[in-house]
C-alpha cells in the first residue's frame, strides 16, 4: 500500500513542479500532481485493521518519509522565482492538510522542518550562512539539499564564483 514507490514518485512530482513562474501569474493548482495520490496512499494504508499503537506507529513513519521526500524533491527543483517559493509554501501546506485528514494526528512529524526549509529559500547569503550553521545537523539535510538552497534560494542571483564563497 504505502511503499519506497510512493516517496519516489513524490520526489518526482515536487521536482518536476514548475515553480519558476512569473511573479505576476495567477494561475496555479496548489498540490495538483502530488497531493491527491500521496494522500489516497496513505488512507489505503490507515484502513487496515491493525492494533492502535502500530497504527499510530505506522502514520508516525508514513508522515516522516512524506516529509523527507518532500524536502528531496524540493532540492532537485533547478529553478524558483519569488512567486513558486511561495507556490512551494502553499503545496506544503496542501501536502501538511492532506496528511493530517488521512492519518487523524493534529501534528505532522517533521513539517516544522520542511516549512524551516522552505523559508530558508526566502534567506539573503549572509543569513542562508547563519541557517545553515544553526539547522543543517538538526534537521539532518543533505550536502544536495544545502547547496539547492545555495543555488535556487540565496544564490540565484550571483555569479558562479560568489556562489562558491556561499
Amino acid at each position: 500500500l504505502f511503499s519506497y514507490d510512493v516517496c519516489v514518485g513524490l520526489v518526482r512530482a515536487v521536482g518536476s513542479t514548475g515553480y519558476d513562474l512569473p511573479d505576476k501569474q495567477q494561475e496555479y493548482f496548489a498540490g495538483s500532481s502530488f497531493v491527491e495520490p500521496v494522500s489516497k496512499k496513505i488512507a489505503a494504508a490507515m484502513s487496515q485493521p491493525l492494533v492502535p499503537a502500530s497504527t499510530e506507529r505506522m502514520a508516525e513513519y508514513m508522515c516522516k518519509a512524506v516529509m523527507r521526500s518532500y524536502i528531496e524533491g524540493i532540492s532537485n527543483v533547478e529553478r524558483c522565482s519569488a512567486s513558486g517559493r511561495a507556490l512551494m509554501l502553499v503545496d506544503f501546506r496542501s501536502l501538511e492538510d492532506a496528511l493530517q485528514k488521512s492519518t487523524g494526528m493534529r501534528v505532522i512529524p517533521d513539517a516544522e522542518k520542511v516549512e524551516d526549509y522552505i523559508k530558508a529559500y526566502y534567506l539573503n547569503e549572509a543569513e542562508l550562512a547563519n541557517w545553515v550553521a544553526t539547522n543543517c545537523r538538526k534537521h539532518k539535510l543533505s550536502l544536495k539539499q544545502v547547496l539547492a538552497l545555495g543555488e535556487v534560494g540565496a544564490g540565484r542571483f550571483l555569479k558562479a564564483i560568489e556562489k562558491s564563497r556561499l
